[in-house]
């Protein structure tokens, strides 16, 4: 089941890096027929074993009220309230997308997943196909090849590259999340395999430069300190330490790396990180979010009930706001209440307390990987108050999925650890007991 993982891994960097139209039929593609091929290959693995034990009820529980609630408001949204423009097969097909495959993701890589070497494969493809697409990516702002990568040519977006995934910020989000699982992976190679690793690091670092994302920037920062605090028991301050002189100098080196392949970065750089520091407002600031936040509340307070309910499933671009949310939390907010953000927020968190927990009782192979899933998580719960994404999260939620399963490993080995063990004198008791029952019985 590894492999058929794999391959969905390798569809979804393939078709992203080289800008592949995979699409067959409306809501579906190429990438989507992996991925249900290998949802019906576990069904029908789960049926010939026999095995239905559900692993992890509670995120089952989740994503099923998750889905369950969205189409209950979708079908609201389209057949009761009747928003203008709103329209029922569109609605459904954005609820396929970006709710139901989403979790389908997530609950492959729970069910497929065996034991560690399953779970080393699956991080080492996530992150390994996200590295390679990051290369492309630098290869074709710097002219060797050529895959028509975006590069924004006016206003706020100039300058800035946009790579594979989606628009600046999703690429710069998606990078600031695996990031830490990238470090985790390379610390666990060895020889040329950790220098590839290596330079795959520095790849994505230059990218995430490259975009010039200033949510994915804070995501590092404000979530490199999150991370320290709740690692301090499995992290000393010594090595954190050395680890952010580490950061700092290759910072430096990618930053007059990508300099030669971009004269115009530091300007840009200057212009967006200081430049803005310094406006009038914090509207400026923040390039127009908050004001766009303010008004998007503004509405909701119009309708109270709409802070727990929402107004409905992807009915926020109906409602003629003139820009997106420009904060994943708040659009989820509008659209699905609390429900979405709450069950959200129950699952990342879930993943983290995992992670955390199964830290120090994991093997060498997989002890590393946690730490990892802690700090590149609460990056992507930090840069998506900024951003929404689109593109990265099929890796994201396939990745959330093989942690959740590794933790659960974790778990499993301590149990069968801690079980007792028969020893001479019980398998001696009881053969003793066995006949006696016997010769009473005749």
């Amino acid at each position: 089941m590894r492999w058929l993982l794999l391959l969905l891994i390798g569809v979804l960097a393939v078709a992203d890096t080289f800008s592949l139209d995979l699409s067959l039929a409306p809501g579906l593609s190429v990438k989507n027929a992996v991925l249900y091929m290998v949802f019906m290959a576990l069904v029908f693995r789960t049926v010939l074993s026999g095995d239905v034990k559900v692993e992890l009820p509670s995120i089952h529980g989740m994503f099923t009220l998750w889905i369950g609630y969205a189409i209950l408001t979708c079908l609201v949204a389209a057949l009761i309230i009747q928003y203008p423009g709103y329209h029922l097969v569109s609605a459904t097909i954005a609820l396929k997308d970006f709710l139901i495959d989403p979790a389908l993701f997530c609950l492959v890589a729970i069910w497929g997943l065996r034991d560690e070497r399953d779970v080393t494969l699956i991080v080492r493809g996530i992150v390994g196909a996200i590295a390679i697409a990051n290369v492309f990516t630098l290869l074709d702002v710097a002219g060797i090849v050529h895959l028509n990568i975006y590069i924004g040519d006016s206003g706020v977006q100039e300058g800035r590259v946009f790579g594979v995934f989606g628009h600046a910020n999703d690429t710069g989000t998606l990078i600031a999340c695996m990031l830490p699982p990238m470090i985790a992976v390379m610390l666990g190679a060895r020889g040329i395999a950790r220098a590839l690793w290596v330079g795959g690091f520095l790849a994505s670092l230059a990218v995430l430069v490259l975009t010039v994302s200033r949510g994915a920037f804070a995501s590092v920062a404000i979530g490199t300190l999150v991370g320290a605090y709740l690692c301090r028991r499995y992290i000393s301050l010594q090595r954190l330490v050395l680890w952010a002189v580490v950061a700092a100098i290759a910072g430096l080196l990618v930053l007059a790396v990508t300099s030669t392949i971009d004269p115009y970065i530091r300007g840009i750089l200057a212009e967006r990180l200081l430049g803005q520091s310094q406006a009038a407002s914090v509207e400026e600031i923040s390039s127009g979010r908050t004001g766009l936040w303010l008004r998007i509340l503004s509405v909701m307070m119009d309708h109270p009930l709409s802070f727990v309910t929402g107004f409905g499933w992807n009915v926020y671009p109906v409602m003629a706001f003139p820009l997106a949310t420009h904060n994943w939390y708040l659009d989820s907010w509008f659209n699905i209440g609390l429900i979405g953000v709450g069950i959200f927020v129950l699952i990342m968190r879930r993943t983290i307390a995992d992670a955390l927990e199964a830290t120090p009782f994991a093997s060498p192979n997989l002890r590393p990987l946690f730490p990892g899933c802690v700090f590149g998580l609460v990056n992507l719960m930090v840069g998506i108050f900024f951003v929404n994404l689109f593109t990265p999260w099929p890796y994201i939620w396939l990745y959330v999925g093989t942690m959740l399963r590794a933790a659960r490993i974790v778990q499993e080995q301590r149990m069968a650890a801690s079980a007792p063990r028969p020893t001479p004198a019980r398998v001696a008791a009881r053969t003793g007991t066995v006949l006696a029952r016997t010769s009473v019985s005749r």
